[in-house]
């Protein structure tokens, strides 16, 4: 079902309604709304199973599973004690620490240096300043981005040593309290922080002071690499209707506070009952005051005043004149969201089991066989979103939600070009995944006078002074974040630069040119490859100079260096292993491999370039078709290097 003038991303936006709307849920119609969108997902094989739960005024007014817990046993989903991993949702558990820790005296004000707090592992000043509670809340502390080595296979002794946090260490890349780009490494310090003040294991914290008085007595923060016993089994479906089982990632326990909890339905509405009381029962269930929650719900820091901005950890803003916090998570196979609405007193959790398959084996994926084969007759729709399905939430209970709007504009001559996201490694060789998948560049280009096309969607229109906003998005429960109807541009003073960010997206997108833009270098990689495979036909020139079947090997092993570098990633696993669980689990082998074939393919590309040069000398004794061909060679080395270097694959710059 096609969702118009909506975008998966606006979920929590700030609007220009000048009043709050209330919203008015009822269970019935709760029902009526899931019945139809899951049982319709699960007919279309979106995903094999789902957990939907809403409270209002305190109490759980629907709770329900659909599909299966584990699909090809045919177990059904139990509500209550049914787990589901809730991925980043578990950040806002830490952050209900901190402010319990605060609550306490034990943290005196979330503008003191986190250093202050760390007893395992201290970070460096950024310009003689020390990274503060607030900057890591808001993910404005200006740290890279890692995914590499999140995962686990590894059983490791807890509490974690000192070096095994320092280890995990992140450079600052970006000025701190400047951009909110989104950070897990941030909140895994603030629980290392709980732990180091406390003295008490986090997994343990969690227990006692959390799921312990709000009686989640079906929730946990597994530090294990097993999967717990009541945990649901997500599946993802072939074009011809297969299933395939998701293999079961365990999180690194320096992660494990950002994402490693299994909770029901169930457990999650008494969370969210607890959030929204917002401290005032007498006595408060998680020992937070009524300003503690409000630092935690509450806007502290944004990109824009028309995006989402944060709280504490929780996202906070408007949809429909509504103002709302919440979080969403997703880890491999489950995606969900938690939205809360405390004017309404009324809120929302639903996780998701869907995921496409991965295929398994090089020959299966070039020449394809029976599962990847689609059903005509039962077409399987691409996996549902956690975002797109809560967008389809927000219109039916909610309504649709408006652009702002005033009478300043910028010039859009000024906007068009291209931006590249933020959130992404800085300074290692992960940097070339963004050249082999793509996807990490949105194009602005201009359409008429007045419009843009953004990612290739829209038009969109100027409605306030670098706001844009289109009518004809249309979103669906299988759309993420870059489906938008909003789309902010702003103007950063310090760098001189422009950056753009969608409503909910988690890292704005900073303008680049050619020399930084990845899009550009996947184009040269292309073009410089082709060039050095014609070196394959070395064999063929005449030439007297001495070094010349040297120079000859260079210019045909250097194609197969080049060639060889993306496909000891991508190639080759075994069966039930992929690239990206991989990636997850930190194994290092194939990277290392790669780096050495891309060190030998420099080599030979300097080789190509110093040959050129001697080759043209009147001495050498190179005839003319050799010389064209070496000076070719030559030209398309260059670009390679170029690639190589912006990639960070000339010397060892491991994820």
């Amino acid at each position: 079902m096609n969702l118009k003038k909506i975008l998966s991303v606006t979920l929590m936006a700030i609007c220009a309604a000048p009043t709050m709307a209330a919203v008015d849920i009822d269970a019935e119609e709760v029902k009526q709304w899931a019945d139809d969108t899951f049982n319709r997902a699960l007919d279309e094989r979106r995903m094999s199973g789902a957990i939907l739960t809403v409270v209002r005024d305190g109490e759980i007014i629907f709770n329900s599973g659909y599909g299966y817990a584990d699909y090809l046993k045919k177990s059904p989903i139990d509500p209550i004690r049914t787990q589901f991993r809730i991925g980043s949702n578990t950040k806002t558990f830490t952050a209900t620490a901190v402010a319990q820790l605060m609550e306490q005296g034990l943290i005196d004000s979330l503008d003191d240096p986190i250093n202050k707090y760390l007893k395992r592992d201290q970070l460096p000043a950024y310009d003689g300043e020390d990274i503060t509670l607030r900057q890591l809340f808001t993910h404005s502390a200006g740290f890279a981005s890692r995914t590499f080595g999140i995962g686990t296979t590894e059983e490791h002794e807890l509490p974690l040593s000192a070096s095994e946090v320092q280890r995990r260490q992140l450079q600052i890349v970006r000025k701190p309290g400047g951009w909110s780009v989104y950070s897990n490494y941030g909140t895994a310090l603030l629980a290392i922080a709980v732990e180091d003040i406390t003295g008490i294991k986090i997994a343990d914290y969690f227990e006692q002071e959390i799921f312990t008085p709000l009686g989640m007595s079906h929730t946990e923060l597994n530090m294990s690499t097993q999967a717990t016993k009541q945990l649901a089994q997500p599946y993802a479906f072939f074009p011809n209707g297969d299933a395939q089982a998701i293999e079961h990632i365990g999180i690194h326990p320096f992660f494990g506070p950002i994402g490693s909890i299994n909770s029901s339905g169930a457990d999650m509405g008494r969370y969210m009952i607890a959030q929204l009381d917002a401290g005032e029962s007498e006595p408060s269930r998680l020992s937070i005051s009524p300003e503690g929650f409000g630092r935690m719900h509450n806007r502290i820091h944004g990109n824009h005043p028309d995006t989402f901005g944060f709280g504490m950890i929780f996202v906070n803003g408007q949809w429909g004149g509504e103002n709302g916090f919440g979080h969403g998570g997703d880890w491999e196979g489950f995606h969900s969201w938690m939205w809360m609405w405390p004017e309404s007193r009324t809120g929302v959790f639903f996780a998701l089991m869907s995921e496409s398959p991965t295929v398994v084996g090089t020959l299966e994926g070039i020449l394809g066989s029976e599962r990847l084969t689609p059903d005509d007759m039962n077409p399987v729709l691409p996996p549902m979103k956690n975002v797109g399905t809560l967008a389809s939430f927000l219109e039916a209970f909610v309504g649709s939600d408006t652009p702002p709007t005033d009478g300043e504009r910028i010039s859009l001559d000024e906007l068009v070009g291209s931006y590249r996201v933020e959130l992404r490694p800085y300074g290692t060789v992960m940097e070339f995944i963004e050249i082999l998948l793509g996807g990490s560049v949105i194009n602005v280009e201009r359409v008429g006078e007045n419009d843009v096309l953004i990612g290739g969607m829209g038009p969109y229109r100027q409605t306030a002074k670098g706001v844009f906003w289109s009518d004809d998005i249309e979103t669906d429960v299988d759309t993420g974040f870059t489906v938008t109807s909003l789309w902010t541009f702003s103007w950063d003073e310090v760098d001189e630069k422009y950056y753009l960010s969608p409503r909910l997206g988690i890292s704005p997108l900073v303008k680049v040119g050619n020399l930084d833009n990845p899009a550009f270098y996947a184009v040269l990689f292309g073009y410089s490859l082709l060039v050095l495979l014609t070196g394959l036909g070395a064999f063929f020139w005449r030439a007297k100079d001495p070094l010349a079947r040297y120079i000859k090997s260079s210019a045909v092993l250097t194609p197969i260096f080049v060639i060889l570098i993306p496909v000891v990633l991508m190639f080759g696993y075994p069966q039930g292993d992929t690239p990206a669980a991989y990636l997850t689990r930190g194994d290092s082998g194939r990277f290392l491999a790669s780096i050495a074939f891309a060190n030998l393919a420099a080599l030979g590309c300097f080789v190509l370039v110093a040959s050129t040069i001697r080759c043209w000398l009147p001495t050498k004794g190179y005839g003319i078709f050799s010389r064209v061909h070496l000076s070719l060679l030559a030209a398309g080395a260059i670009a390679m290097l170029m690639v190589l270097g912006f990639s960070n694959y000339i010397g060892i710059h491991l994820p």
